[in-house]
Parts: C-alpha cells; structure tokens; sequence
C-alpha cells in the first residue's frame, strides 16, 4: 500500500511540479536556482502542497479543484527568459548572466571595460536581441575611468538611437572610499526602485581601496566585509544582475580578492598575451558553487581585442 499523503513541491508561476516527497526538506535547492521550464528564480516561485493520493486517484468527486499548469507560448520560453549576452559566439557558449546573478570580471581594465560597457548597452536592447530589456542601467564608476565614447561607439554599431541609450544610463561617480561605500550599501537600493533597473554595474572596484595612501589595510577589508554583506542580503538585488570589475594586476588585490571572492558565482578572468597591435587577450571563465566556493566549472577563450571591441 503505498503512501497516501505527500508533499509536493511546484513552481507557482508556471505549476510545473518539480518534486514529490514522504517528508518535509529544507534547503532542496539554492537560492539561485530556476524553474527549468520558466526560468523564474525558485526562491520566489517554489511553493509546498500537501497531496492525497487516494483523493486524486479513485474519488470521482475530488475535494478540491488543483489549479491547471500555466501554458507559456514558445515566444515566452524562448524570448522572455531574463538572460544576457555579450554577443561574442565563443564567450556566450560558455557563460550568459541572468537577474539575480552576482558576477566579476577582472583584468587588464581596457578589456574589462570593453566588456562592462558592451554588457551595459546590450541591457537596454530588446529581449529578441539582448534578452534583458532593461528600463535603465545603473554604473557606480569607482575608478572615474569610464569611456562613455566606448558607448557611443557600441549603440552606432548595434544601430540603436544613442541619444536614448545615453539617456537610460544612470551613472554615479565617487571619489572618495567612503562615498563608494555610502552608494552601494545605501543609495543603490533607492536607485533602482526609482529607475526600475534590473542590472547594476559597480567598475573598477578595488582602484580607489587600492590607490588610496591614507586607508589602513584593516580598516579596507572591514569595509569590503560591509559591501559584501550588503550585496548578499539586500532584499532588492536578489533579482538585480550584479557586475563587479578591477584591476587584479595592482598590489595588494589578491589580498582583498579573498574577502569578495565567495559573492559571485561567475568569474571571468581576462590575461593579456601579448603587446603588439592585434592584442590577445585570454578568457577564463569560472562557474562556482557559492555555498562552498567550489568551481563547478572551468573553461578558456582565446579572443582579438578587435573581437571585443567590434559587434559582428
């Protein structure tokens, strides 16, 4: 005779059943986790019914009418998914960046900022073309290094208007540590419910904790620790793409590199290789568990500056 309670566990945003059990478990899965059919984040939708077997199966007369699974269009699957491309081939077969997701990207900061204002602009595209559509795009610029002709140039060649792109860029520069940490920790929460933006790029981090000769080395990591908390349990990112870039060649950056490291779960280290006019630069792509800062997964890109540079 089999059991006739259980416990089911389904996605309400679109009724897929994803588990049935005896018993009640917790932690069944991360909070970063998606419903393989909607993509919604599973710490939002998943929600615990209890199931009689005996009701369901031999009552002619159920007590109780189940709401019927939400049917998606192949449009909706295939369209409204919140992913983002770089919209370089080799690069997206290895990784793309989703709402809710925590990811640096670190290196030599010509090729970090190729790939932060390329990211940015491709935000604001159309899900049929960039798969986010973003209302705005928030940068806090901590290392007052932006190219905003990089984004002039990327808009001209995605053929957008951008004057309108401009204009839904939010950009926010700090010169001090203290102001860095006062817009993260407590501007950034407002900026996006005013702005309605669902990614946040933070560039060039570590510079100003780097660069700055008055600011004790104890005094900078318990700062980091303050950020790091902030980004993990503010309520509102949680469904917010978070992207982080520095600099990894300037002393003393491994040091604090271990302090951010366990937030993201998608790392993309950039290593030049050589210093002639066509410039290689090589990719490493990390994907970790960021419950034990495990890799999951390791992958490598060998790319042309002009291939980071230039939309095909």
């Amino acid at each position: 005779m089999f059991n006739q309670n259980i416990l089911q566990y389904l996605c309400k945003e679109c009724g897929t059943i994803l588990k049935e059990l005896d018993t009640s478990i917790s932690n069944l899965w991360s909070n970063k986790e998606e419903c393989p059919i909607c993509r919604s984040l599973l710490s939002n939708t998943l929600i615990k019914r209890n199931y009689d077997k005996r009701i369901h199966l031999f009552s002619q007369s159920p007590q109780r009418q189940e709401p019927l699974p939400k049917f998606r269009t192949a449009y909706e699957l295939n369209y409204k998914t919140d992913a983002l491309s770089c919209g370089i081939e080799k690069l997206d077969n290895l990784v793309n960046f989703s709402s809710g997701d925590r990811v640096c990207i670190i290196g030599n900061k010509k090729y970090t900022n190729m790939i932060v204002t390329r990211l940015c602009v491709r935000a604001l595209m159309p899900k049929r073309i960039g798969r986010f559509n973003s209302s705005n795009t928030i940068i806090i610029d901590a290392g007052n290094s932006l190219d905003f002709y990089l984004f002039v140039n990327f808009a001209r060649q995605y053929g957008l208007d951008i004057k309108r792109i401009l204009q839904h860029i939010i950009v926010s520069r700090a010169f001090t540590v203290y102001q860095l940490i006062d817009l993260i920790i407590t501007q950034i929460p407002r900026i996006i419910q005013s702005y309605n933006s669902k990614m946040v790029i933070i560039s060039n981090f570590l510079e100003m904790f780097l660069c700055e000769p008055q600011l004790d080395i104890r005094e900078a990591e318990h700062l980091l620790r303050e950020i790091k908390h902030s980004l993990m349990k503010t309520k509102i990112l949680q469904n917010v793409l978070v992207i982080m870039s520095w600099n990894h060649n300037i002393q003393r950056s491994c040091r604090y590199n271990n302090i951010l490291s366990t937030i993201f779960e998608k790392r993309v280290e950039i290593i030049s290789k050589s210093k002639n006019k066509a410039d290689l630069a090589q990719l490493f792509i990390n994907t970790y568990n960021i419950c034990t800062d495990k890799c999951m997964k390791r992958s490598q890109i060998l790319l042309q500056e002009q291939d980071l540079k230039t939309v095909v």
